[in-house]
Parts: C-alpha cells; structure tokens; sequence
C-alpha cells in the first residue's frame, strides 16, 4: 500500500525547511515511496534548469573555460594523482594477471550488480565546498553554476539508478581559492573536509597543477578526509560534464583508455608488457584496462571518432571505440552521452561495497494527511548556503 504520492512541481524555483537548511527545487520527478521499504520508482522526470531561473553571472575567474583546458590532455587528473599517491606499480607480465583492487573487479560481481528497473535509487550525500577569497570576492563558481552542474549531473545518472543530494558552503580562504597539487592537498581536506565517511566532498578551485581529479573507493584515503574529489573551476562551463566524468572516478570506474594509455612508469619503455594492458582484440578485456569488455580497447585519442592505426602490442587495428563515453577523453570535444551496462555495474558494486555510507533516504518533509501532495526533490536539492572563514561560520 502507498504511503504517500510524492509530486514535484515542474520547473518553478520552490523551497521548504527541513534540519535548519533552506532546499531550492531545480527540475521535476514524480515518485512513489512505499510503506515498508524505501524503494523509489522514478515515474517521469522533466527538463532542469533550462525551466528554471536564469543564471547567475559567472565570476571572472569562471568565464574563460574553453581554453587550454578544453584541449589539454590533462583535464583529468585522476591517474596522475592515484600513481603519485599510492606509488604502485601492479607489475606483472602474466596475461590475466592484472591485479584486483577489490571485489568488484570480478566480473561476475560487477555484471550481477548491473541495475534494472527495480532497482532502489541510491541517493548519495554531497557536500560541495567553493573557495573565495578571504573577504568573499572571487568566488570560484556561483550557487546557480553549482545547481545546474548537479541537475546536469542527475539526469545523466537517473536511468541508471544514482541521484545525488547536495549542500553548497562558500569558504573564504584564498590560500586554498588557487589550489597547489599536491603541497595543499592535506591541508585543504584536513581544514574542511565534512563527514567523509557518510557523503562526497567536492572542492571547487582554480587547480592549475592537476585540474579536476578524485580518489576511487578502492584507495585507502576514499572514507577518510583525503578523499572526494577537486574540481577546477573552468569545467563549469560546460555543466555536468566534468562533474560526471569525476563522479565516475570516486564511485569506481577507470578512464576507457586505461591499460593502453595509462601504465605505471615502470613500463614506459614497453607498455605491452604491462598485466593490465588491454589489447585491442579484445582479449580478457573483463580483467585488463578499464576492466569493462564493452568500453572497447582504445589508445586514447581525443577527436570524435574511432582512432585510426593499430594496436602495437598485438598489429590488430583500434577498430570502433566508444569516445562518446562520460569515461572517455574525448568528453570536452564531443557529444558525450552514456555509460555501459557493465560500467555501471561497477558503480553499483564499488558504492554497495565500500561506500554504502554515503547514501540518504529522501527526506521526510511533514504533509497535511497521508495522502497529501507534497513538494520535494530527488537529488536536485541545494542547501541553505553557508559562508565560512577560518575559525567561524555565518548563514
């Protein structure tokens, strides 16, 4: 039996109370929440915020972001800072034998935590931290850039099952507004890192060493206050692109040229002899690479189209890759639009497995009866805006 029919009212900027935070609505979903399990079905979901507000102007810090960015290979710098912290080589010539980092690299683990319509929504608990100068000025991003990256966010992860819940704090603290990989890395998270354990902390900076990058969930520092992830302030231009692609990297997936693009030091000279080179045939793609067989092997070219030569460790050519993909390098160029099945059976598997702490309940908002129409959001929410300096905060 229904508990309650639970409506959002599409595309007006609404707001309610709840736990001393005022919520803004951005987009619309109808729910149903049933009585004795927390199992939510997404009956119908709508345009974002293209129906809502205008947007805020965007800082000056903010307004030139198609630059170097866009065309440098270095956006992500996820591998760069996992091989620089964990100093791992995973050597090894075995074919099949590259190394699992955790369970969910079984593929039999991953493709039975693949979701499907019945699949309970996981909502998980973000706590985005945007650096201002020390007297507030010059904020990285503005509160409407925040919410529309997340709303961007949550319609390219609807489908397949994960919404995010965030709060946005504005920290005044120009040491940490223009961040330095990795001498300031500690400090920041130390100094403002929030719950690590029960929800994703985000950091928006101007990070001109490493750009964006995160902490997979397999790495030591992934619950504690080392982990989340560090976003650069120039990938909001283009919302939910970045923010997805990172996303991706703290929930559990590799980039899709992972194995014949990215490789330890140790095999600079000769990559192919690398356990967790994927080759271009296809072989044991289910354990090398990115360790998803349908992201086909790919050298990591960055143009929208499949790569022209051929595979040296093996003379068989590329072949069709997937360069559309919010995992691949190509994503600032093209028309980036999905993840696999077996990808997000590795999101699933990697959330379930190690970070099942992040996850929320909808909130409970009091109605008029038990069936009364309520307003709520599902993952499209900001909190009350909070302003923090060393030492102290105001609201």
């Amino acid at each position: 039996m229904l508990k309650s029919l639970i409506v959002v009212v599409f595309g007006v900027p609404l707001g309610y109370t709840h736990g001393g935070g005022s919520r803004r609505l951005i987009g619309g979903v109808l729910v149903f929440s049933t009585a004795k399990k927390n199992l939510l079905i997404v009956l119908a979901v709508t345009a974002f915020l293209a129906q809502t507000q205008p947007l805020e102007a965007v800082p000056a810090a903010a307004a030139s972001t198609r630059g170097d960015a866009e065309h440098d290979a270095t956006w992500c710098g996820t591998h760069h800072a996992y091989q620089w912290r964990t100093q791992e080589a995973r050597l090894g010539t075995d074919r099949g034998g590259c190394p699992l980092d955790g369970a969910c690299d079984d593929p039999l683990l991953r493709d039975a935590s693949i979701p499907n319509a019945l699949t309970e929504m996981k909502i998980v608990q973000v706590s985005i931290h945007v650096f201002c100068e020390d007297d507030g000025s010059n904020c990285a991003v503005t509160q409407a850039q925040i919410d529309e990256d997340i709303a961007a966010l949550n319609a390219n992860l609807l489908s397949w099952r994960f919404q995010f819940l965030h709060e946005t704090r504005f920290l005044n603290d120009t040491e940490f507004r223009f961040f330095d990989w990795p001498d300031e890395e500690d400090a920041m998270k130390s100094a403002y890192a929030v719950s690590p354990t029960s929800q994703l902390n985000m950091y928006v900076v101007t990070n001109s060493s490493l750009f964006s990058y995160a902490i997979f969930p397999w790495q030591a520092e992934a619950l504690t206050y080392l982990g989340g992830i560090v976003l650069d302030h120039r990938g909001f231009a283009q919302p939910g692109k970045i923010t997805t692609h990172e996303v991706g990297h703290a929930l559990g997936l590799w980039h899709t040229h992972h194995g014949p693009a990215e490789y330890p030091l140790e095999y600079f000279d000769d990559p192919c002899l690398w356990a967790c080179y994927e080759w271009a045939d296809g072989t044991d793609a289910d354990t090398t690479g990115d360790k998803c067989s349908d992201t086909p092997s790919t050298p990591g070219d960055q143009g929208c189209g499949s790569p022209e030569g051929t595979d040296d460790c093996n003379s068989t050519a590329w072949g069709t890759t997937d360069f559309e993909n919010y995992m691949s390098w190509a994503l600032l160029h093209c028309t980036e639009n999905h993840f696999t099945a077996q990808q997000v059976g590795r999101l699933h598997c990697w959330t379930e497995d190690v970070l099942d702490g992040w996850f929320t309940e909808v909130p409970q908002i009091p109605t008029a009866s038990a069936w009364g129409v309520v307003v709520m959001t599902l993952g499209l929410l900001s909190v009350g805006t909070l302003i923090l300096r060393r030492g102290h905060s105001t609201s």
